[in-house]
C-alpha cells in the first residue's frame, strides 16, 4: 500500500514537472508587444500560461520561471493571496496587475525587485489604497494599466508649459461598445465609475486600448490612432491641487520641483486628442504604448508599436515615437499573428465612419440673482464626461450671448457606478468662460448683466469665472464660487 502511494506521488511530481516544462517551452524569448497574457518592464518579462504566473529577468542567460514559489500572487512570506487560475495581466513600470478567472484584481507595487520578493494583494481602493478590492469592468472588450511616477516620468507638462510632479496609478478600461473609457485609482473608491471622454466628445469607436505613464492610446477597425494624456491628477480631481483653464498662466522659473507647490495652478486639459499618421502596411487591432527605458521625463518621450506584417508578410511591429511621423518596421522571428485580430487598414482617414451617438443633453433654464431677479437661460451640448458644453443668456429681447462651460471631475467619498446616470446628482467643478469680445462690449445691456451675475471686471480679455455643479441625465445646477449667481437647468 505504501509502494502505492510513493508511486502516485511520484507520478504526479513527474505530471507537474513535465507541465511546467512544456509550459516554459511555449513562452518566447522575450515579449515587445503586450497583450492580455504578455507583459513586460524594464526589469522583467511576465507570461500567464496554464493559469500561472511566468517571469523572466532581462538579462543575459535568464530562464522562464514560475513567479514566487506557485506561480499564483503571493505575500512576501509566499503565502498564496488566491490559489484561483489567473488569465490575464498588465505592467507598467514596478506596478502589476493581475486578473484571476472570477475577474478579481490582485495588486503589486514593488514589480522590479528580485522575482521571489513580489508581493501582491487584493486591497484596492479608499482608503489610501486598503479597500475591499475591485474586480475587472463586465464585459470590457480591452484594459491597461498606467503608471506615471516620479522615479521614472518625474514630471507632466500642462497645457501652459509648466511642469508639474506626477505619482498616479490607473488601469483604463475599455467598453463592451468601445466608446467609453473608464478608470479605476487605488485610491479612489473601488468602481468604475470615473471615465475620461474619448476622442469626438467621446464618439469615436475603439477595437483596442493600451496606456503606459499616463498616455493613451486607441484604434479603431480601420487604422486611425489617436493619443491622449490623462488621468486623475491631470484632469482636475485631485483636492489638495489648483486647478485653472486659463492659458496665459506661466511660472518663472518654471521647475517640477518648485511647481510642486500647491498654490501653482494646473491648467485643465482640453479633452482633445491627437491624430497619429496612418501606417502603410497590413495591421491589427494590437497596439502597444510604452514609456522608453532611457525616456527623457515629460509628456511626449512615449513609444507606439503596432502589430503587423510588412510588404513580404514578415510578422512583428511598427514602431514610432508619441511625436514621430514615420513608423519603421521590425520584425519577430517566429512571432505568429491571429488573422482575426487583422483589421481593414485603409490608407485615408475612416474616422467619420466610427463615431457613435454620444449622449449630451440641452436644457432650459434660469439664472437667479436674490438682488438682480432671473434671466432666461438655455444649456446644450452638455455631458456627464466631456467639456465644454454652450451656454445661452438672454440679455434682452431678441438678444441672447453664448458663453462656454467648462467643467470637470471630482474626488467622490461612496462607491458609483454610473454617477449622473443613475438617477442622482454628481458632483463637478468647473468654469464659464466669457469670450473676449463680450468682455470688450461696447454694448452697456452685456456689460451690466456681466458685471451683475458675474462679477466680472471687463475689458481685458476673456474671463474665467469659477463654478460648482451638481449634474445628472436630466437636471443641472450650479452656481459661481462667489455665491452671486445659481442657475438651475431641467
Amino acid at each position: 500500500m505504501k509502494r502505492n502511494v510513493r508511486l502516485c506521488v511520484f507520478l504526479v511530481f513527474v505530471f507537474l514537472v513535465c507541465s511546467l516544462q512544456h509550459a516554459f517551452a511555449q513562452l518566447p524569448d522575450d515579449i515587445r508587444l503586450r497583450s492580455p497574457t504578455r507583459a513586460f518592464n524594464e526589469h522583467h518579462y511576465f507570461a500567464i500560461e496554464n493559469g500561472l504566473i511566468h517571469i523572466k529577468e532581462r538579462k543575459e542567460g535568464a530562464r522562464w520561471r514560475l513567479l514566487g514559489q506557485s506561480g499564483h500572487p503571493e505575500d512576501l512570506l509566499h503565502n498564496p493571496v488566491t490559489q484561483a487560475p489567473m488569465v490575464e495581466i498588465s505592467v507598467d513600470g514596478p506596478i502589476l496587475i493581475a486578473v484571476s478567472d472570477t475577474q478579481r484584481i490582485y495588486y503589486c507595487i514593488n514589480g522590479y525587485d528580485a522575482p521571489d520578493s513580489i508581493k501582491w494583494s487584493d486591497h484596492w481602493g479608499a482608503p489610501l489604497g486598503n479597500g475591499p478590492g475591485i474586480s475587472l469592468m463586465k464585459g470590457v472588450r480591452s484594459w491597461a494599466l498606467s503608471q506615471d511616477d516620479l522615479d521614472r516620468n518625474k514630471f507632466y507638462y500642462d497645457q501652459n508649459g509648466n511642469a508639474f510632479p506626477c505619482q498616479v496609478t490607473h488601469i483604463y478600461a475599455l467598453s463592451a461598445n468601445g466608446q467609453e473609457i473608464h478608470f479605476a485609482d487605488p485610491w479612489t473608491p473601488p468602481d468604475w465609475g470615473y471615465r475620461i471622454a474619448g476622442p469626438f466628445r467621446d464618439r469615436f469607436i475603439s477595437e483596442s486600448l493600451s496606456a503606459a505613464a499616463s498616455t493613451l492610446f486607441v484604434i479603431n477597425r480601420y487604422g486611425d490612432m489617436y493619443t491622449h494624456q490623462n488621468d486623475f491628477d491631470i484632469g482636475g480631481g485631485n483636492p489638495f491641487f489648483q486647478y485653472t483653464y486659463r492659458d496665459d498662466i506661466h511660472y518663472d522659473p518654471n521647475n517640477d520641483i518648485l511647481n510642486y507647490v500647491l498654490a501653482r495652478k494646473r491648467r485643465i486639459p482640453d479633452q482633445i486628442w491627437y491624430r497619429q499618421p496612418k501606417i502603410n502596411g497590413t495591421i491589427t487591432k494590437n497596439i502597444t504604448i510604452i514609456f522608453p527605458e532611457d525616456g527623457e521625463p515629460g509628456e511626449s518621450d512615449r513609444i507606439l508599436r503596432v502589430e503587423g506584417f510588412n510588404d513580404n508578410g514578415v510578422a512583428g511591429y511598427y514602431e514610432k515615437n508619441l511625436e514621430g511621423v514615420v513608423w519603421s518596421f521590425v520584425a519577430l522571428p517566429n512571432h505568429v499573428i491571429d488573422e482575426q485580430d487583422i483589421i481593414e487598414n485603409t490608407p485615408e482617414n475612416m474616422t467619420e465612419y466610427t463615431l457613435g451617438q454620444a449622449p449630451e443633453y440641452a436644457f432650459d433654464g434660469t439664472m437667479k440673482n436674490v438682488i438682480f431677479g432671473p434671466v432666461e437661460a438655455k444649456l446644450s451640448q452638455f455631458s456627464l464626461v466631456c467639456s465644454p458644453a454652450r451656454l445661452k443668456l438672454k440679455v434682452d429681447e431678441g438678444l441672447w450671448i453664448e458663453l462656454k462651460m467648462h467643467h470637470h471631475l471630482q474626488l467622490r467619498t461612496k462607491t458609483r457606478e454610473h454617477p449622473g446616470e443613475d438617477g442622482e446628482f454628481v458632483d463637478l467643478a468647473g468654469a464659464i468662460e466669457i469670450p473676449e469680445t463680450l468682455a470688450n462690449s461696447q454694448d452697456e445691456r452685456i456689460r451690466s448683466l456681466l458685471k451683475r451675475y458675474f462679477y466680472a471686471k471687463l475689458d481685458n480679455g476673456k474671463k474665467f469665472v469659477k463654478i460648482r455643479l451638481k449634474a445628472k441625465t436630466d437636471a443641472v445646477w450650479l452656481e459661481t464660487i462667489s455665491l452671486s449667481m445659481e442657475m438651475d437647468f431641467q
